[in-house]
């Protein structure tokens, strides 16, 4: 089986190793060539051209970190061109459902193969083959790759026409979004009030209000530890894509969109989502030294 997968940051890096452990024939291309250099050390063939890298695949991966780049690598590059007829690309970018109705009528043009593949999971779940999929498509086509997906996936989901991934793909990380910047503000403006983190999960963790997602953000919360799982900047650009398509006048998605963009200017943008806590602490340090 050969399989390219096209972008080496932490997600499509971690794929093309799993392919690789599972006895794939696996090309990579990556738009910084120095990003390539560990995976080729494991065995894959790093290309300079994303053409020549996708030229003779059963798959390609694309894993790309938004729509401009997605746009740019297959249809400003004119990818599709180089694609084998037989070839099935993949595109697990998290992307808006606008923009992967665009990329459907370029590749139903080129007629050419694809599916919309985003994935819920971050870097522990792609390290151990524990990755959700959310597929869009012809059903059949998306039912054939089971086996392919079999090295990264916990389970395979099939959600209907094109579009329908990644507008479930974003309620996912919008939700998710929300809990984290409501307990980021809880927590900071407890602290204000002489609560510690650790005195207030210890209580709020107990009680039914707190998701397993919101208990195990408090726990990084609470260690400050905000190593980039899902980094700051990834989920301003996610909740700007969400916004958009749910309620561009509402109040909830608006508002923490918001509170993200204020985070990546003050320069938390690197950080994993849970770091978004340093801007309500940030902030209350501006505040307190003015009073």
């Amino acid at each position: 089986m050969k399989i390219t997968v096209l972008g080496m940051g932490a997600m499509g890096s971690r794929m093309a190793k799993n392919w690789l452990a599972a006895g794939a024939e696996v090309s990579i291309w990556n738009r910084t060539q120095n990003a390539c250099d560990a995976i080729v050390a494991a065995g894959a063939t790093a290309y300079q051209d994303p053409a020549e890298a996708v030229k003779s695949a059963d798959y390609v991966i694309s894993m790309l970190r938004d729509n401009a780049a997605v746009e740019n690598v297959w249809l400003q590059q004119k990818l599709l061109q180089a694609l084998p007829p037989q070839a099935i690309v993949i595109e697990s970018s998290t992307l808006s459902p606008d923009f992967i109705l665009t990329l459907n009528s370029a590749f139903q043009q080129a007629q050419k193969q694809w599916v919309e593949a985003p994935v819920i999971g971050t870097l522990p779940q792609v390290e151990n083959g524990q990755l959700n999929y959310l597929l869009a498509g012809p059903q059949e086509r998306c039912e054939s790759l089971s086996d392919v997906l079999a090295p990264q996936a916990n389970r395979q989901d099939y959600v209907g026409d094109y579009g329908n991934a990644a507008r479930l793909k974003l309620a996912v990380n919008s939700l998710l979004a929300v809990q984290v910047a409501a307990l980021s503000e809880i927590l900071s403006g407890l602290e204000t009030q002489g609560i510690s983190r650790s005195s207030a999960l210890e209580v709020l963790n107990r009680m039914a209000t707190a998701s397993p997602a919101a208990q195990g953000m408090g726990k990084l919360m609470e260690l400050h530890q905000h190593r980039p799982l899902f980094p700051i900047a990834l989920v301003e650009k996610d909740m700007g894509y969400a916004k958009a398509i749910f309620n561009p006048e509402g109040a909830i998605l608006p508002a923490t969109h918001a509170l993200f963009e204020r985070a990546v200017k003050a320069g938390f943008g690197h950080d994993n989502i849970s770091g978004l806590i340093q801007l309500f602490s940030a902030e209350a340090r501006t505040n307190a030294s003015k009073t």
